[in-house]
């Protein structure tokens, strides 16, 4: 077993993030690194849709066995309570994806037979060979027994008495969809039931996620917000014993499972409403882990019916406080089912089932031979667990560029492997509809391209419309070609004349003079591949695709003609047939399109329009709202010229972009296609706005930094001399401590807390002016705990005014961690007037220096303030870290007291 890293290479992809991490996983799973026998794909991501389109066309991978494991699609997650929804195009993409890739699959795996059958009633096309595991074995741990452990009763009442205290674990992303508010309301609920109630902590695993948006405009509340404004409400009951230990923020199954083994006075608590797979709660079983989850299909189906009644509750609040009640007084854990239990040698028995590696198995039956050997056995070019090192936002748009040290592979092999590898035996005609207008200078270079096509000759005839040129170069050229002993007449190629009717009247014209049984388009900038219609043909016949686009390579000089060596500069890699995704952006392919001739008739061909740049968006998507199977080859079969005359760079944005709708009016949903083509219309602006506020933001911050040079200038004596007025923060030169051990007016944060230290810190504007004072000291032990010093302070706002928020910090001693920016920071929480709430305003310090630092930044609040609260935060590192002289002012007053760097 080994881990491969997903290669890189310099070559920038114009393609959103997501589209180009499957696009390298195809890469290199087709190229000489790879060696498997068996390929597994989880559907999320659509990590697989490039690989399977690729096999399904005949292209590669024809003797990798497929495999997709469903864990729930995204269109699954959105539909389920407290689901997400679908929030940008990248979703609708990817939803698109991960359904492709599925149905694609050799074999597809799913936990359950509700999950086939809710997938089935949406339109997803599985294959023959479907598989209900009732769960994956995907973690190591799976496969070892349990660890001896006591139960939360028997630790209840070994424990010494002030040792006594149930930890609730809850386990999951901290989002809706998880079940976080239906957890924080059971807690509550827990804790107004009664004065007998004994001491329990809560402690949160699991991956900050944005949760909702109180008001439109307003930003997004993410779970960790939400259960620190929870905690609040917690701490206003009388009564009540509880602690939020910390936030393990990147939930991971290994780190979680080491974390509830630690103690046995820790029970699990799962409250989503619904669960696509299961794999936490199976390995919960697995390693006889006490947990709590909700009661539905597969949570029964994973647990022993003798444990449904201790360990499952109804999603409501009430039920889950009743569990949680249970279980301070102890709880064991659940058992597994007889299926769950069977799921790991009902693997191994399938992978022996599989063609081709039965026979290397049959040895190890009953035999004593590690696991390792097995899989040595099992798949003797290796299991290959590939990790992608690719990192993207979801809010990529298109157009976007992704880097993605090594060269790209080599180009698709020619018409001889390609066809064979189809079994394609019977060819069918192929014409190509080549269109030019006044290009005399390129136009021999896509023709020579066009010759050196590794299709067979007296299988494919060009068509030339020359589409009214006037230079007298291009007609000489045009008169040339007609003439009978050159090469293109030889070849029995045509020209076809047309006054001018722009491009989408040539391309109908060269469709009406064509003969083929297939029609490609080609335009007169643009080269073609030498393999370019035999991999069309073999994409085409293997896969049962009555339209085809392709990827395309971009060409470094605009006017040369590429070689065999010729490197790229970039490679535009559209998606496919995605008709929801098209609403947006042209995510199917460009006009370098092959058509079944009878379809393109069907379609009616090419729009007219004067001047209109984007026909192949709307041809495209008319095709697949039509119900013809329109699909991507995932290869770059020509060359792409970008250039100061090319229509892409001409287009009106505003107008030529709405005109695709049409297809959708036409034929989409009567009920829905007006609101598409609104939303479609809608978006263009809200892209358009986006620009436009970018370029604010960028004057902004240019603007900004004037004013801070001229502020300093203006009062830099005042600054070094004079304290500043009207320091909102009380006694924030930490020079006075109680006898308690705390600075005046500041309580420890979190269980760390602070001390004092005394230190020596040259230079800058100081509140005390001892050359040695007093300073926050804020040491960690462990990556678990946090610490600081927290002050709340009324600021009363009745009209929104900014302030200005700066102090001074140094590390003394850092061991190690991988905190967020947040971790080590200047923090405040702001309260409104109005009750609502900006959480985690921060101002990052630098963990990597010594020396003191000065930060500083603009609270610029959208409305009146009432409270904000401070804390010099220190979580999520190991180590030790000061803080002095902090200030929140009137910005006026405390632009003075920025130091001059």
């Amino acid at each position: 077993v080994g881990v491969a890293m997903l290669p890189t290479h310099k070559l920038r992809y114009s393609a959103p993030g997501h589209v180009a991490v499957s696009y390298d996983v195809y890469q290199w799973l087709a190229g000489p690194g790879s060696q498997t026998d068996v390929v597994y794909f989880t559907d999320w991501q659509g990590l697989g849709y490039y690989s399977t389109l690729a096999k399904n066309q005949s292209l590669a991978l024809h003797d990798q066995l497929l495999v997709t494991l469903i864990t729930g699609p995204r269109i699954w997650h959105a539909a389920q309570p407290g689901g997400a929804g679908l929030t940008s195009t990248a979703d609708l993409e990817l939803a698109y994806m991960e359904a492709a890739a599925t149905e694609l699959s050799d074999v597809v795996v799913a936990p359950n037979s509700d999950m086939l059958e809710w997938l089935e009633e949406r339109g997803w096309e599985l294959p023959t060979n479907v598989l209900t595991s009732g769960w994956f074995p995907l973690s190591r741990l799976s496969w070892l027994p349990p660890a001896p452990r006591q139960t939360v009763a028997e630790f209840l009442q070994a424990a010494p008495e002030e040792e006594r205290v149930v930890e609730f674990v809850y386990v999951g992303e901290l989002s809706m969809r998880k079940g976080l508010p239906l957890f924080c309301s059971a807690i509550t609920g827990l804790l107004k039931s009664g004065a007998d109630l004994p001491p329990f902590s809560v402690t949160v695993i699991g991956e900050d996620m944005a949760m909702y948006k109180p008001r439109l405009g307003d930003k997004e509340v993410t779970g960790r917000q939400f259960i620190e404004d929870q905690s609040r409400v917690w701490e206003a009951i009388p009564g009540t014993s509880f602690r939020v230990l910390s936030f393990l923020e990147q939930q991971r199954t290994a780190s979680m499972l080491a974390y509830l083994n630690a103690s046995d006075s820790r029970i699990a608590v799962l409250p989503a409403p619904s669960e696509s797979g299961g794999f936490t709660m199976a390995e919960l079983l697995l390693q006889g882990l006490p947990f709590l989850a909700t009661n539905t299909t597969l949570a029964r189906s994973l647990t022993a019916p003798e444990s449904h009644d201790s360990t499952l509750f109804t999603p409501t609040a009430r039920a889950l406080s009743r569990a949680l009640r249970i279980g301070l007084s102890g709880h064991s854990p659940a058992r597994p089912s007889a299926a769950l239990s069977a799921a790991a040698p009902a693997w191994t028995a399938w992978h022996a089932s599989l063609s081709g590696v039965k026979s290397r198995v049959a040895s190890l039956s009953g035999a004593g031979g590690s696991k390792a050997q097995g899989a040595a056995a099992l798949f003797p070019n290796g299991v290959r667990i590939l990790a992608s090192s690719f990192q993207t936002s979801s809010e990529e748009e298109e157009g976007a560029t992704a880097d993605s040290s090594a060269e790209p592979p080599p180009a698709a092999p020619g018409a001889a492997a390609v066809l064979e590898a189809a079994g394609i035996d019977s060819l069918p005609t192929v014409s190509i509809v080549l269109v030019t207008y006044n290009r005399a200078e390129l136009l021999p270079h896509a023709i020579d391209s066009l010759m050196q096509q590794d299709y067979p000759a007296d299988k494919l005839e060009v068509v030339l419309v020359d589409d009214g040129s006037s230079s007298p170069d291009a007609l000489a050229l045009l008169a040339e070609l007609e003439t009978e002993d050159h090469s293109f007449s030889k070849a029995g190629w045509r020209v076809v004349r047309s006054p001018g009717g722009y491009l989408g009247n040539a391309r109908n014209r060269g469709a009406q003079a064509a003969s083929g049984q297939w029609v490609l388009f080609m335009d007169d900038d643009n080269v073609a591949k030498p393999h370019e219609v035999s991999t069309y043909i073999a994409a085409a016949l293997s896969s049962g695709a009555e339209v085809l686009t392709c990827f395309n390579d971009y060409l470094p000089d605009g006017t040369g003609t590429p070689g065999p060596t010729t490197a790229p500069s970039g490679r535009y890699i559209p998606l496919g047939g995605s008709s929801t995704a098209s609403v947006f952006r042209n995510a199917i392919g460009d006009a370098n399109a092959m058509f079944k001739a009878s379809v393109l008739k069907e379609l009616g061909g090419w729009a007219e329009d004067d001047a209109y740049a984007v026909q192949d968006w709307e041809l495209l998507s008319a095709a697949t709202l039509r119900g013809y199977k329109v699909v991507v080859v995932p290869e770059a079969l020509y060359w792409y010229r970008t250039n100061s005359g090319s229509m892409v760079r001409n287009k009106l944005y505003g107008v030529t972009n709405s005109l695709p709708m049409r297809s959708f009016l036409r034929y989409g949903d009567p009920a829905l296609s007006p609101a598409i083509a609104l939303a479609s219309h809608q978006a263009q602006e809200a892209t358009i706005l986006r620009q436009q506020v970018e370029q604010l933001r960028d004057e902004t911050s240019s603007q900004a930094q004037l004013l801070k040079l001229m502020a300093m200038e203006s009062c830099k004596d005042a600054a070094a001399t004079s304290p500043p007025a009207g320091n909102r923060l009380r006694a924030s030169e930490f020079e006075r401590w109680t006898p308690e051990g705390l600075a005046e007016q500041w309580d420890a944060y979190e269980g760390a807390g602070y001390s004092a230290s005394r230190e020596s810190r040259p230079g800058g504007f100081v509140l005390e002016g001892s050359p040695e004072f007093r300073s926050i000291n804020v040491t960690l032990q462990n990556i678990g705990q946090a610490g600081g010093a927290i002050q709340h302070n009324m600021i009363g706002q009745t009209v929104a005014r900014p302030l200005l928020f700066q102090g001074w910090s140094r590390v003394a001693e850092m061991k190690g961690g991988n905190g967020a920016p947040a971790d080590y920071s200047l923090y405040a929480d702001i309260t409104y007037q109005d009750g609502t709430h900006r959480w985690a305003f921060n101002i990052p310090l630098s963990p990597e220096t010594t020396e003191w630092q000065h930060v500083w930044a603009v609270i610029d609040a959208p409305k009146p303030i009432h409270i904000i609260t401070v804390v010099t935060m220190f979580r999520w590192y190991e180590g030790i870290v000061l803080y002095d002289d902090l200030m929140l002012t009137d910005v006026k007053e405390g632009m003075c007291h920025i130091p001059i760097l």
